[in-house]
Parts: C-alpha cells; sequence; structure tokens
C-alpha cells in the first residue's frame, strides 16, 4: 500500500497534467480528472490513517513523542506554507 501510494504521489507531482493535457481542455475530462483526484485523496487519507497507529508506535518506542507537543507548536508557528500559485 505504501509502494503504490509512493508510485501515485510520484505520477501525480510529474506526470499528471502532461498525461491529462487532452483531457483538460473537454468538460468530460475535466470532470474525470476531479473524480480520479477525489479518489487520490481517498486512497492517501485511508493509507495515513493505516499508517498513523505505527507511526506514533515507532515514535513512542525511540523516544521522539516527548518532543511531538514542541514539534507540533513549531509547525503550527511555522504557519500553513505559501499559498498554491496562481490562486
Amino acid at each position: 500500500m505504501l509502494l503504490r501510494a509512493v508510485r501515485l504521489r510520484n505520477f501525480l507531482a510529474h506526470e499528471y497534467f502532461r498525461q491529462r493535457a487532452a483531457a483538460f481542455l473537454t468538460e468530460d475530462g475535466k470532470n474525470q480528472m476531479i473524480e480520479e483526484l477525489k479518489k487520490a485523496t481517498g486512497f492517501f487519507e485511508d493509507v495515513d490513517a493505516r499508517l498513523e497507529p505505527l507511526t506514533m508506535q515507532i515514535i513512542e518506542i525511540i523516544g521522539v513523542d516527548k518532543h511531538i507537543r514542541e514539534a507540533l507548536e513549531d509547525a503550527r508557528l511555522a504557519g500553513f506554507g505559501d499559498p498554491l500559485p496562481g490562486l
């Protein structure tokens, strides 16, 4: 499942719009793209839900859990990040 997630992520990051360029020109194509991206989102959410408990176990075992609260606060202070270009 994790390998599938990595492959999907790489495809979305590097190939998706190149391979869907023609589809993007039609209303049907755009709708299909929206639907498959919704599926991808659901898949990533499922992978995340399955990995989170394992990740938390590993974090506790190696003792990093003591630093989680501080790291979360640092992330909160750093903010969401740059806006999507063009939006």
